[in-house]
Order: structure tokens, then sequence, then C-alpha cells
């Protein structure tokens, strides 16, 4: 990892990747890094024949099928908390 101005460098499946912190969040780019490179790693273990593009590919497709799988979750666990905050809301009235 090197600094310069504000960004900061990356070796990511022999890439050179250049990151500018984001302070407006508490995710730290090594730890966007790490991920990745832990992802590449465990399918370059599996898969040794594939070329970095595509193990990039497969990495970006298996992040992003975790995100969307954390969002579908996360919609569900909110109506759900909605549904039982209601509920809680008609017996309070009920038994006001």
């Amino acid at each position: 990892m090197e600094l310069r101005s504000n960004n900061l460098e990356f070796d990511v499946l022999g890439f050179k990747v250049k990151v500018r912190p984001d302070e407006d969040t508490e995710i730290l780019p090594e730890h966007v890094v790490k991920l990745v490179q832990e992802e590449a790693l465990s399918i370059t273990k599996r898969f040794p024949q594939l070329e970095p593009g595509r193990v990039a590919t497969l990495v970006a497709l298996k992040l992003a099928t975790d995100k969307l799988k954390l969002d579908k979750e996360f919609r569900q666990s909110v109506g759900e908390f909605e549904t039982r905050a209601r509920e809680a809301l008609s017996l309070i009235d009920q038994n006001s």
C-alpha cells in the first residue's frame, strides 16, 4: 500500500489500483481490498488456470450476489419490524 495525494495504491490480482478513501463512511479501503483479495484467492485456489480478468469477474459476481442477498434480508427485516410495530400500536390503542 502506498499513499499519494490522498489516494491509496493497492495491488489486486496483479493490477495497481488507486483508491481515494471515502470520508463519509467508516469502511476503510484496506478492508475492501482485503475482502476482494480473499475472494480472489479462494477462487484461484479452486481454479488456478483462470486468468486474472476472469477471476475479477467472478469476484464481482460473488460480491454482487452477496450484496443483493443482504439487501433482500434487510428489506424483509424492516418489513417484519414494521408489521410488529403496527401490531404493538394496535394493542396499545385497544387497551387505552
